[in-house]
């Protein structure tokens, strides 16, 4: 599915804790890029955009597979 660019934004705006503890499953997509998010102490104050630029990660990409996470398990095609 498309994602539209204030979707986008708004997701890179919330924290690491935000997005793991309202959507524990994205958890798959951070282990999946090599990130070190998971239980890290800076977790609750590091936007999803911070996280991408301190890691360089692909940031379109890493955004969509949150939001594939995120969508309901209908969508198993997009989930990494």
């Amino acid at each position: 599915m498309n994602r539209t660019v204030s979707e986008e934004i708004l997701l890179e705006e919330l924290t690491v804790e935000e997005i793991l503890s309202r959507w524990p499953q994205t958890a798959r997509v951070f282990n999946h890029y090599s990130s070190s998010c998971i239980g890290c102490a800076i977790a609750p104050f590091c936007t999803i955009s911070d996280a991408v630029t301190a890691y360089g990660l692909p940031r379109r990409e890493f955004v969509a597979d949150l939001q594939a996470a995120i969508e309901p398990a209908g969508d198993e095609k997009n989930n990494v």
